[in-house]
């Protein structure tokens, strides 16, 4: 797959994040808790996006994508952002780790205007990922100002 593709697969990826976020957010008034089913279609579609955009700042993840979501908090921010907080599972060694994913729709909805994606906490592990510890399971919003992640990315830093 050469650049080309890989961004025209971002673009088609993030037009599917855009309209399945923009569905859940009208269902929530501001400031309110998302309610993100894990089988939810976002979080199928975030699974392949978040992996993507890491990939354009971090060549180590061009072959890695998630393996699903445990969130722990998940809100509507304001009109058009929403944040998610838990943690995910990295699909080519299964490790849990914590993850912070903020994501702005564009005025039209039709794709993501700004974006900011923490994951992974600093170790020797895969991806320079630690291995899951007890206190990664659920403990993701008490910790998240303290965490040293591993992957910072976003339009928005």
């Amino acid at each position: 797959m050469n650049g080309f593709d890989i961004h025209q697969n971002t673009l088609r990826l993030e037009a599917i994040v855009a309209s399945e976020l923009s569905v859940l957010l009208e269902q929530h008034s501001v400031g309110s808790a998302l309610n993100v089913e894990p089988s939810a279609g976002l979080l199928a579609s975030l699974e392949l996006y978040i992996p993507s955009l890491l990939s354009r700042y971090y060549p180590e993840w061009k072959n890695e994508t998630l393996d699903g979501f445990f969130l722990e908090t998940a809100q509507r921010i304001d009109s058009i952002t929403a944040e998610f907080i838990g943690v995910c599972i990295l699909m080519s060694d299964q490790t849990l780790t914590p993850i912070f994913i903020s994501l702005t729709l564009s005025t039209l909805h039709n794709s993501i205007a700004s974006y900011r994606v923490f994951l992974g906490e600093l170790g020797s592990g895969h991806l320079g990922i630690s291995r899951p510890r007890e206190k990664v399971l659920m403990t993701t919003v008490a910790r998240l100002k303290n965490i040293k992640w591993s992957y910072r990315i976003g339009n928005e830093l």
